[in-house]
């Protein structure tokens, strides 16, 4: 689990999951899956990354118009795969289950979908992930 993304060339030919609905999150996922120009306003490439994004409900109302543009080209191009109701029920070796995020408890909660990952990007602001962590059976401290 990683909290960051520091560089995302060091990320490639991988299946990444970035939770999260704000401009940290969506930014990652952007550059995780594609090249911007010089001045980060246009989409010039594209990396060769699966990459999932995983948002509660529905993007952050102060997401960034130009992030959302990118973001949504990249999910038209089918290079982000965005799962809109969504959280993480179980985070395995090579996996993540995925449960609706409207279904509180991850123990009784039925799974949606299984998305193959080498890594996960928890960026959901700027609180510690501490409870949602706990929530999802890792021991904090």
């Amino acid at each position: 689990m990683k909290f960051k993304l520091t560089d995302p060339n060091d990320y490639s030919g991988k299946h990444l999951i970035v939770v999260g609905a704000g401009n940290s999150a969506v930014e990652a996922a952007i550059d995780l899956a594609a090249f911007r120009s010089e001045d980060g306003t246009r989409i010039v490439g594209w990396r060769d990354n699966v990459v999932t994004l995983v948002i509660r409900s529905n993007f952050k109302s102060d997401l960034k118009l130009g992030n959302k543009m990118l973001a949504y080209e990249c999910i038209d191009e089918g290079r982000i795969n965005a799962c809109f109701g969504q959280t993480i029920k179980e985070i395995k070796s090579d996996e993540v289950l995925l449960m609706k995020a409207s279904e509180r408890d991850p123990a009784s909660a039925s799974e949606i979908a299984r998305v193959k990952n080498d890594y996960v990007f928890a960026l959901i602001g700027g609180e510690k992930p501490t409870k949602f962590l706990e929530s999802l059976g890792i021991r904090i401290g």
